[in-house]
């Protein structure tokens, strides 16, 4: 595919205003000690904008195999039904959003300091899927090019978690990029809270003709629903989105000031789960199965296979990924004609949003153990 410059994102349309944007020793079982660090405390709440995904699975591995805990953190974590969640973080309702790092550039920007200071996810693993009926009203078949499934979304009615969201980010992208489209005239994006459940509904009901939905729920549309990949990210990634920083952990400035313990206990246990992902692939497909109980067996299984690779080994956030995202927050505003924040959003630095201090610290001291 080709590359993903500003000009490109430019002809996306205006996705929101710079408001929406905003809201928009060892243990008994006789694995490796907990890194340690002392208590830090809590309880602390995380939220997320969904429940069931691959792309939670690093936060869901800390949670089940009780890493948080072993590193001295209470910690919650709770799910919104939207698809931009860090303004919950921002009104004082949770202390940590596991989410997209854009969304803390962009309330950074607007004078609202958030900091990412985890790594998760680096492969922006959210698919495009389309009802049968619309795959073959098109003309598709699957040997069709990127650039004819980008034109076939003509006309198409697609959902996506929220306005500014990945999703909706991703629609316009290959409407526009590779279909030469017009997002905003050529198409209807529709924003569905309520998670994959809500969507699939909604195609049920022949309200809309597709979604952008991360696995397994897209995998659970085409397995029950008969639904078609119209772009599959697995197996057909936007080249320039490849280690693209997707799924982060972000808190408030001030917050992450004051609790320093706290932070380096939470990237201790999401470093542990990366290297429990990475070493332990069988035992990581049984602990989702387990999570994962309302999807068919063979279709998590095709699901897990491909979506294996989108996990980091390491938390730490680089520079490279930090223009990654700053590239996508300052377009974003430009797009929409908010010229002071996409201005603001420009002479953002790295460590005025992001701080990789922490997470080398925590990779330093737990090295590859889980």
């Amino acid at each position: 595919m080709s590359a993903l410059s500003r000009r490109n994102l430019l002809r996306l349309g205006a996705l929101a205003g710079a408001g929406g944007l905003l809201a928009a020793c060892s243990r008994p079982d006789g694995a490796p000690a907990a890194s340690g660090g002392g208590n830090a405390g809590g309880p602390y709440t995380t939220i997320r904008s969904t429940a069931t995904s691959f792309i939670w699975a690093p936060f869901l591995v800390a949670e089940k195999k009780g890493y948080f805990a072993e590193e001295g953190l209470q910690q919650n974590g709770k799910v919104a039904g939207q698809g931009v969640v860090a303004n919950i973080v921002l009104a004082g309702d949770a202390d940590f959003v596991v989410g997209s790092p854009m969304d803390t550039m962009k309330s950074t920007a607007v004078g609202q300091p958030l900091i990412s200071f985890c790594g998760m996810v680096t492969t922006l693993a959210t698919n495009i899927v389309i009802s049968a009926e619309a795959f073959e009203k098109a003309g598709l078949s699957d040997s069709s090019t990127p650039e004819q499934r980008g034109a076939a979304m003509r006309g198409m009615q697609l959902a996506s978690t929220g306005v500014a969201s990945t999703p909706d980010l991703l629609i316009r992208y290959a409407a526009s990029n590779l279909g030469k489209l017009d997002p905003n005239k050529d198409l209807k994006i529709v924003p569905i809270q309520g998670g994959g459940s809500a969507m699939l509904a909604a195609v049920k009901n022949k309200q809309i003709d597709g979604m952008a939905i991360s696995s397994p729920i897209s995998d659970q549309a085409i397995s029950d629903l008969g639904m078609k990949y119209l772009f599959d990210m697995s197996k057909d990634p936007v080249q320039p989105l490849v280690g693209f920083p997707y799924i982060v952990a972000s808190c408030k400035e001030d917050f992450l000031e004051k609790n320093p313990e706290a932070i380096a206990s939470y990237c201790r246990a999401i470093q542990r789960s990366l290297n429990f992902i990475q070493a332990e692939k069988d035992e990581f497909h049984d602990l989702l199965a387990g999570i994962f109980t309302d999807i068919k067996p063979e279709v998590f299984k095709t699901a897990f296979e491909s979506n294996y690779p989108i996990y980091g080994k390491s938390i730490v956030l680089t520079p490279e990924q930090f223009k990654q995202a700053n590239e996508f927050v300052v377009t974003a505003f430009e797009i929409n004609g908010s010229v002071s924040e996409a201005a603001a959003a420009e002479k953002i630095g790295f460590d005025d949003t992001w701080n990789a201090t922490i997470a080398q610290q925590a990779f330093d001291k737990v090295g590859t153990s889980y």
